[in-house]
């Protein structure tokens, strides 16, 4: 399989020398005696053939014959490959390594010795620890990471080694950045641990070791306002949630009358992995609250897969639910009534459009919350020949045909001209 091409280098003067040290790190030696190491997370381990001429871009080409790919030497468990070119002078290439801290290349030809180093990714690590340069610590550190990192030496190319190996030493940042935060621009810092914790895999250090320093110091509201963001990008929904964190936050959006709140609690608990919420202690909390949403999110989303209650459960609030009368639109509405958004949830006319709105998105196999994932062919129609019983009884016809004739049509249009639902009933 021919390479793929995804960028030149172009050097000043002629090359005479290049090669390999890792699989993303290459040196190079031209002809006014300059000893270059670049790196590129463009390199892929393969056996390739190259052909002549094709190692270097067009204005280089002349001063390069014979160009073939050879095994050279190992440094530190990685194979390193070497582009041997041939010319008149004998070039050799050593490493040496100086307490495992720093690698020392030496080129040496008939003439000239050629030096060059790279520094252990913990020994660059420790020296920014002493200039105190942390934002600069915690961004190479991510890198290092995700693999982004590959100008040092000692870093694990295999995932699941790198993560092993870095894991107590990110904890121990992340503490030490933590206790550095409470004596000065806590908010601000609390925001980067945040998303550090989140992008290194520490969520759940987070949540057991980090909060409880903040807690301490009387700071877990604080900490339990900002992880919104978070949670709304689902950077927190691959982790399970200690459920004592959850009932705090609860209480924190539920607090008094404030409606707008409780709106936003609704949509950010559908932003948790379903382990979290299934805590007993959440899932009665999410129904004493009458949280429509989550309630949704957890009953399709559990083993039982139960797409019928959420529409029961949004006709039941429709039934219940104060009416509006007369009602065109909701921006007429508002500005009739002077209402806000939020108090329109709790109306009759709220629960009866969302009721049609997810009957269409299940009609659509669109999974409820993102409406991404689509609901499973052999669930689809026996969730459809359930659905189709239900809204034919006599009560919910005549209630949604009085809501919205056109649209309830339209769903029972889209039923009753498909074959294959129609073959489902039979």
């Amino acid at each position: 399989m021919a390479p793929l091409l995804s960028g030149y280098y172009i050097n000043d003067n002629p090359i005479i020398r290049i090669g390999f040290l890792n699989l993303s790190t290459i040196y190079l030696i031209d002809q006014e005696g300059n000893f270059k190491i670049l790196n590129s997370r463009k390199f892929n381990q393969g056996n390739i053939q190259i052909e002549e001429g094709k190692i270097i871009p067009e204005n280089n080409k002349e001063s390069i014959k014979n160009v073939e790919l050879q095994m050279v030497f190992k440094m530190d468990g990685i194979l390193s490959y070497d582009y041997s070119i041939n010319t008149k002078n004998m070039i050799k290439i050593y490493n040496i390594i100086n307490n495992r801290n720093t690698y020392e290349f030496y080129a040496f030809t008939n003439n000239t010795v050629y030096v060059q180093k790279l520094n252990n990714y913990q020994t660059y690590i420790d020296s920014l620890f002493k200039k105190g340069e942390w934002n600069d610590l915690l961004l190479l550190s991510m890198n290092i990471y995700k693999g982004k990192m590959s100008a040092l030496t000692g870093i694990p190319t295999k995932i699941e080694e790198r993560k092993k190996k870095l894991k107590d030493f990110l904890q121990n940042l992340v503490l030490k950045y933590v206790e550095l935060s409470l004596d000065k621009d806590v908010e601000e810092k609390m925001e980067i641990i945040i998303e550090f914790c989140l992008e290194v895999g520490l969520g759940v250090f987070l949540f057991e070791k980090v909060l409880k320093k903040y807690e301490d110091k009387k700071y877990k509201e604080l900490f339990l306002n900002k992880l919104e963001p978070f949670i709304i990008c689902n950077k927190i929904k691959d982790y399970d949630v200690p459920h004592n964190v959850i009932l705090d936050l609860i209480k924190i959006y539920q607090n008094g009358n404030d409606l707008e709140k409780r709106d936003k609690l609704d949509q950010l608990l559908c932003h948790f992995n379903l382990k979290t919420l299934s805590h007993s202690a959440i899932k009665q909390k999410i129904q004493e609250l009458n949280l429509i949403s989550p309630q949704i999110y957890i009953s399709i989303n559990d083993k039982n897969k139960d797409y019928f209650k959420p529409a029961i459960l949004l006709y039941n609030q429709y039934i219940s639910a104060q009416e509006i009368e007369p009602f065109e639109s909701y921006e007429k509405f508002i500005k009739k009534n002077k209402k806000n958004l939020y108090e329109i949830k709790l109306t009759k006319i709220y629960f009866g459009h969302k009721l049609l709105w997810y009957l269409q998105n299940t009609l659509d196999r669109k999974k409820f919350p993102t409406f991404i994932e689509s609901i499973d062919n052999v669930l689809y129609y026996s969730i459809i020949t359930k659905l189709t019983y239900w809204l034919l009884s006599d009560q919910v016809f005549q209630t949604l045909i009085n809501l919205e004739p056109g649209i309830f049509f339209n769903i029972l249009t889209y039923i009753f001209s498909n074959e294959d639902l129609i073959e489902s009933f039979e």
